[in-house]
């Protein structure tokens, strides 16, 4: 009978647990059985998995990853003057609270209120009347403005991804990824774990980043979650890689006594939840050195980890901005297949969608080239419903939509104006297909 590799106890039927090698929070999906007890998963669950999940939570929910239970949380961020906004995937940005702010004045008291909603405003506004009972809430509401207002400066998320929490969450996968292909957990594993305090971390032995210069590791997929573990005979050592989100490269050595090199590998489609196949490049990592390739504090190291978060980044805005367009879409454009849209019908949900794609333009850190992208979209979409009208109706949803594409290739040139301080066109002409 198996023993579990953290509490030493017999492993049976009634006391079976689940091992995750990389936790479901963050898109996990292997799990294997018959390595850790229940009480030893709830060791490794409390101590190293939850500081581990909490690193890489804003990450995940940023991105929408894929997770077999539970749904991704909002993220809390702060802007410029660190005023505090909630952000969720393909949700507008919204303020974690209201604002309410007296200012006095010599002969007068002045109240700004920001409210997310008008129920919210009403109850801010009740708190006027109470304590200024000439207050007339109504006349207040009545000169109420909603309006759309945008942090200041772009919002801010600290991630605590640093080797105090990625080191001994991962010193442990390794030995469970380990038994999990039949082979050896590291020795001092069982002692580190019953040791190991999360408020005062002690890192783990044989634990270190493992950034090869060239992509000898790598996968399919636009964000994944990869592990390998590779024995050499020879040098009589394993390593176990992991590689979390494409931003955080960590290897681990455990002791090996094969007689062939091995190499086993799990990858996963943290977008999608697919598992998929890594490349591995072995003949180049068996002949590598295996030992840190960075060392807290290397510039290259901090380098290298913000361009690939920044890279993440930039994909969870792209994802957020096409779920939010799809939803869009939907919404305008559902029907009843037995009572198709007019071309007038569908010419006005263009406009509509114009006007939604006007408004994101107003965000402060709109650039040119994300403006440029939206245009070719929009007109892609216009080209696309134009060949599913009738020739009979086609010329006028041509002659309805063009204002719209040339309101944005209007907005479009200003930008480029303001930007480069010189003119430039965007003429548009009616899309044919």
């Amino acid at each position: 009978m198996p023993r579990c590799i953290i509490t030493g106890e017999l492993i049976t039927q009634e006391n079976n647990s689940r091992a995750h090698i990389i936790p479901s929070a963050l898109g996990g999906r292997l799990k294997p059985w018959d390595i850790l007890s229940r009480d030893g998963n709830g060791l490794l669950g409390d101590k190293v998995d939850l500081p581990l999940i909490r690193a890489f939570q804003a990450l995940m929910s940023l991105l929408n990853g894929s997770r077999d239970r539970g749904e991704n949380q909002p993220v809390q961020m702060v802007d410029d003057n660190g005023r505090s906004y909630i952000v969720g995937f393909g949700d507008p940005v919204k303020l974690t609270k209201p604002r309410y702010e007296e200012k006095a004045a010599e002969d007068s008291v002045q109240i700004e209120i920001d409210a997310r909603n008008l129920k919210e405003l009403k109850t801010l506004l009740g708190r006027v009347k109470s304590k200024y009972p000439e207050f007339d809430i109504d006349e207040a509401l009545s000169q109420a403005v909603n309006v759309r207002t945008w942090p200041d400066g772009a919002l801010k998320e600290q991630l605590q991804i640093g080797p105090s929490v990625v080191f001994p969450a991962l010193f442990v996968s390794a030995s469970l990824f380990a038994v999990h292909h039949k082979q050896q957990a590291h020795p001092l594993l069982e002692d580190y774990v019953s040791q190991f305090d999360p408020e005062q971390p002690k890192m783990p032995p044989d634990t270190f980043y493992f950034i090869p210069s060239d992509e000898w590791i790598s996968s399919p997929a636009e964000v994944s979650h990869i592990v390998a573990i590779m024995g050499c005979a020879k040098g009589q050592r394993a390593l176990v890689y992991f590689e979390l989100f494409n931003a955080v490269s960590v290897g681990v050595l455990l002791p090996y006594s094969g007689q062939s090199n091995i190499c086993e590998t799990y990858a996963v489609d943290v977008l999608s939840g697919r598992e998929i196949v890594p490349v591995i490049e072995k003949s180049v990592i068996f002949g590598l050195p295996w030992e840190a390739t960075h060392q807290l504090g290397d510039p290259d190291l901090y380098e290298i980890t913000a361009n690939r978060i920044g890279r993440l980044l930039q994909i969870s805005q792209e994802r957020a901005w096409d779920a939010r367009i799809e939803a869009l879409k939907a919404d305008i454009f559902s029907f009843d297949d037995e009572l198709p849209l007019t071309p007038e019908e569908m010419a006005n949900g263009v406009g509509k969608l114009a006007d939604f794609v006007l408004l994101e333009w107003q965000r402060p850190l709109m650039t040119v080239e994300m403006m440029k992208a939206d245009m070719e979209t929009f007109s892609e979409l216009c080209s696309h419903l134009l060949s599913g009208i009738p020739a009979s109706g086609r010329g006028a949803f041509q002659s309805l939509t063009q204002p719209y594409q040339q309101k944005l290739a209007d907005h479009l040139n200003n930008k480029r104006r303001n930007n480069a301080g010189q003119a430039s066109t965007c003429n548009v002409t009616p899309c044919n297909n």
